[in-house]
């Protein structure tokens, strides 16, 4: 089997101004010291002059953030703060029977009746949930799940509420909400008839509930199951077979009434699960959660309060998109407001030449009262801000500034020569310049992923449409014209995968969809339909906070009836691979006593999605690189990514051990054109090919992850360490055939080869940017035919040529350090589309960045960041918690969730 083409890339992106024309010198900032000196605070910069000398005129100037906004609200107001109330949850062991007084269906432990099937009565009152009252049906799973592990289903987990851990935990926990206003309740002392039936309980209660016109609301139901111990109640819950008297599971979630047996007197019942008690709806008190830093600051200055507490179960799709996007908005909008305050601020800076040519080290004087003032924002900026603009000015009174330089705050100034002679002294800071400071508050960041997020919106566009042959708009990509009856036929399957997938990250399992006859169709789908369907709605918008009601009531859903049939999870089997000598191969790189479970959690992957979680030293990497692999024989190409740089490295670096693959780092054309440049003048100075930055920082370019090698290897030159060879990637030997017939290459190929030297080729070409041209065009046919590309989730939406590639050729998506991806990245990689995907990490590891989760505004009751509790679960937590089988890697110990929980 031929090894596989792919790509890692770590690109870094120019920051372009706006204002160009009035740019000159440029400085840089990372890390800062704090001098005091009397009531001052004093920051030691260094500043890199780009073009003239400016820095030696009289020049006065400030310092601003990235992200100056104008015309905006500031997120942070004074407004009276709601106190927090917290009620209490009562849940209770009960037995739900078939018709008055029938035979039981599910019964609760307590009540010393033996099912398989257990029940309880829950009155939940959350303080940031909805409240409701309801069943929990629990089901087995196997003891401590051993049997399941085994066989490679995976494990499922769920989320402990009183310590907010997320732990394996053997009950499949169904929840059957009534729906409020909807049902009547009636209690009695329980017949006698039932009171022998319950031997181990006291003072029985008999509860009669009974719906109008609607039906419960089901959460929990459909996420995989199993219970390889049990092949009987496997067939109760996958198969839908009759538990008892020819009832269903599925039959017994959506009754018209229950009657249900409580160990409690009927006075306490009453007291305890009284519907008239229950608090009113939940609902977060925020509008449209698409990008508009207006409508988002005024939608945070109007909703101050306590920090929230993350669900990993929302109810609907509003309070999905609110729990993904408030996290990162509330993050950036505060911080932009104090970006905007700082930049109108001018201090005096002192300049004393550094070593390179150009940079100077400026030294900046703050009070002590702007200190104080900006101590939250500042501290938050330096730590996460690793350049930021510098102003210069006229004067003090100026507001067009002079010049606009790049700078980084320089750490430990005392062991800078340059400056021992110049102490930080009263008389130093006479000065003739003046500046301010302009930070990037992160609103661009935040931009890219909260648009991401809003492909989760019911009437959002898909994501990946290339795989689909729909006919598409050459412009803007989206689906052109009308559409046949097979292609209208596509999109329904599109938009029905979109729907699932909505429910995949909503955690709540898959009632709807399971039960769902027909696919749901949003108005602008519908509208496509080859007979323009009339009984399309009106576009859904999630401005007001009745979304709950309409969110999924679009296009033409229609529900099959109930207690017919279902519809089964789609399903990816791995190793369904022509190449059975491979298949064989790909176990085989866990270790030895997994070998069995391996193959059977990549045969059978529900939704096509896998969760593969360890610690250090368990075999992650090679059990990682194995399933991406597998993914990618049976697919085609695949989007690697990881949180950062590092794990993208290293991913990359798995990949390319355990397949012998041929992995590029694709960086920035310059950067890559200098390396090849570099090694065809030198071959060896290998990694040593990219010239650093000017401050000296290392480059993360490696010879052995870049373009520039397979470059190198198809011109034959010294410097890529070997030739092609028979197992490599036939693109790559059909790419070096066309090169050695092309006569225009043929100076290129001498010099590659060292026939010639670089002043002998440079003879042969016009000038410096025809020898760049002749690279590029191998370059671009090397990234276009790469078949698993590694880039980070920023890069695949900023960089073109990624973004194209991602949207064109990704089949599947692959993911490293899943653990300490934030949700608006795994919706930038992932997509909307349900695209089969593996997530890879170690739960232990930090989660992603938690800023915010004690600062507080000035307003000592208002939190900056009413979801900083969000923050701090990952993407991938999400979805271990909402139950889907995980497969470990290091089988942990399992502190499990006991059963009265919910």
């Amino acid at each position: 089997m031929t090894s596989r083409l792919m790509l890692k890339t770590d690109v870094v992106f120019k920051h372009e101004d706006a204002a160009a024309s009035c740019r000159q010198p440029a400085f840089t900032i990372t890390h800062f010291d704090t001098i005091l000196a009397g009531s001052c605070s004093l920051f030691l910069f260094t500043a890199a002059l780009k073009t003239h000398s400016a820095a030696q005129e009289k020049n006065n100037f400030s310092l601003t953030f990235y992200t100056q906004l104008s015309n905006v609200p500031s997120s942070i107001v004074v407004m009276s703060t709601p106190a927090i109330k917290r009620f209490k949850t009562h849940i209770k062991d009960c037995a739900i029977l078939l018709g008055d007084c029938g035979p039981i269906f599910a019964c609760g432990k307590s009540l010393g009746h033996a099912t398989k099937l257990k029940a309880q009565f829950v009155s939940f009152k959350p303080a940031d949930e909805e409240p409701w009252l309801g069943f929990l049906i629990r089901i087995p799973l196997g003891q401590e799940q051993v049997a399941n592990e085994a066989a490679g289903f995976g494990v499922c987990h769920a989320h402990r509420r009183q310590d907010e851990s997320v732990l394996a935990t053997e009950q499949y926990t169904i929840q059957i909400r009534f729906p409020p206003s909807s049902f009547q309740q009636r209690y009695e002392e329980a017949p006698e008839k039932l009171v022998g039936q319950f031997p181990d309980a006291k003072d029985l209660s008999y509860l009669t509930i009974s719906f109008n016109d609607t039906k419960p609301i089901v959460m929990g139901y459909g996420r995989p199951f199993a219970n390889v111990q049990d092949p009987q109640i496997e067939s109760w819950v996958n198969g839908n077979q009759p538990v008892i008297n020819g009832c269903t599971l599925l039959d017994a979630l959506q009754l018209q009434q229950y009657h249900v047996v409580l160990p409690i007197n009927v006075a306490d019942a009453q007291k305890k699960f009284d519907p008239n008690q229950a608090l009113p709806p939940f609902s977060f008190p925020y509008g449209s959660q698409s990008w508009n830093v207006t409508a988002l600051k005024a939608d945070i200055a109007a909703n101050p309060g306590h920090k929230f507490t993350p669900t990993y179960m929302h109810p609907d799709n509003h309070s999905l998109l609110v729990a993904m996007t408030q996290p990162l908005v509330q993050d950036v909008m505060w911080l932009d407001d104090a970006v905007s305050k700082i930049y109108t601020t001018k201090m005096p800076g002192y300049f004393v030449s550094a070593p390179e040519p150009n940079q100077f080290y400026v030294i900046v004087t703050y009070p002590d009262k702007f200190m104080s003032k900006f101590k939250v924002p500042w501290r938050r900026l330096i730590k996460n801000t690793p350049a930021f603009n510098l102003h210069l000015y006229n004067s003090k009174n100026s507001t067009d500034p002079r010049a606009d330089w790049d700078c980084q705050i320089m750490s430990k100034p005392a062991e800078i020569d340059e400056l021992s002679n110049h102490e930080i002294q009263g008389p130093d800071l006479v000065l003739l310049n003046w500046l301010s400071v302009e930070f990037d508050a992160g609103l661009l960041e935040a931009e890219r992923k909260v648009k991401t997020i809003s492909g989760f919106h019911v009437d959002a566009q898909p994501s990946y449409l290339a795989s689909t042959d729909l006919p598409l708009d050459p412009e803007t990509g989206a689906i052109a014209g009308d559409l046949t009856a097979e292609q209208y036929n596509v999109l329904e399957e599109l938009c029905d995968r979109m729907s699932l997938h909505r429910e995949v990250m909503r955690g709540a399992g898959f009632f709807d969809w399971m039960t769902a006859k027909t696919p749901r169709v949003p108005a602008w789908a519908a509208a496509k339909s080859p007979v323009k369907k009339a009984t399309a709605k009106a576009p859904v918008t999630e401005a007001s906070n009745d979304l709950a009601q309409v969110v999924e009531d679009i296009g033409n859903i229609e529900l099959m009836p109930k207690g017919s049939s279902l519809r089964p999870l789609p399903t990816v089997n791995f190793l369904d691979i022509e190449d059975k000598a491979y298949v064989a191969c790909i176990p085989e790189e866990s270790l030895p006593e997994d070998c069995v479970r391996f193959r059977g959690y990549l045969s059978n992957r529900p939704l096509g999605l896998g969760i593969i979680t360890t610690g250090a030293g368990f075999g992650k990497t090679t059990v990682d690189a194995a399933a991406t692999l597998a993914m990618q024989a049976k697919l085609g190409r695949i989007l690697c990514s990881g949180p950062t740089d590092e794990a993208i490295d290293n991913f990359a670096a798995h990949l390319a051990r355990r397949d012998e693959a041929m992995i590029d780092k694709y960086n920035k054309t310059k950067a890559e054109m200098a390396a090849i440049t570099s090694l065809l003048k030198d071959p060896k100075c290998g990694d040593d090919a990219v010239t650093p930055s000017s401050w000296k920082l290392p480059s993360r370019w490696k010879l052995n992850l870049s373009c520039a090698f397979w470059v190198l290897l198809m011109l034959r030159s010294p410097a890529a360490g070997r030739e092609l060879l028979s197992d490599d990637h036939p693109f790559l030997h059909a790419l070096q055939k066309r090169i050695d017939a092309r006569d225009d290459l043929s100076s290129l190929r001498q010099f590659a080869t060292g026939a010639i030297t670089w002043e002998e080729y440079k003879a042969t070409v016009k000038s410096y940017d025809l020898f760049f041209e002749d690279v590029r065009t191998l370059v671009g046919p090397i990234v276009e035919n790469a078949e698993i590309l590694c880039v980070t989730p920023a890069d695949s939406e900023n960089c073109k040529p990624f973004l194209n590639w991602k949207l064109n050729h990704a089949r599947g998506v692959a993911i490293d350090g899943a653990a300490r991806l934030s949700h608006g990245d795994l919706c930038c990689v992932w997509g909307n589309t349900l695209l089969p995907c593996f997530l890879f990490g170690d739960p232990r590891q930090l989660p992603p960045s938690a800023a915010n989760v004690t600062d507080k505004a000035p307003i000592r009751t208002q939190y900056l960041n009413r979801f900083s509790n969000y923050n701090k679960v990952s993407a991938v937590r999400a979805l271990i918690a909402s139950g889907l089988p995980v497969y470990r890697t290091e089988k942990e110990g399992n502190g499990r969730i006991s059963d009265d929980g919910i």
